[in-house]
């Protein structure tokens, strides 16, 4: 966009402010959570035995990083807080 095209009248609106706080924690639990339901594939359905393992391997992986984060923050709690 050049200077040209800019429009000559610009109405700026208030936007309420909305702050959204979430963390590694919460990202992890719904990770583990939608591989789970993945894992139930609905009635009469099959789920390939490989992809089974690998969303068991996911859900794991997912319990030791939460388990990670709990040790950092027992040992400081700020230490993540940028999460």
């Amino acid at each position: 966009m050049t200077t040209d095209d800019r429009p000559g009248n610009v109405n700026w609106v208030p936007v309420e402010r909305v702050e959204i706080n979430i963390t590694v924690q919460d990202i992890l639990d719904n990770l583990a959570a939608e591989a789970g339901s993945m894992a139930q594939p609905g009635p009469g359905a099959a789920l390939d035995p490989a992809l089974a393992q690998l969303l068991q391997q996911f859900t794991q992986l997912t319990a030791q990083l939460k388990d990670v984060i709990s040790k950092i923050h027992a040992i400081d709690p700020t230490f993540l807080a940028g999460e």
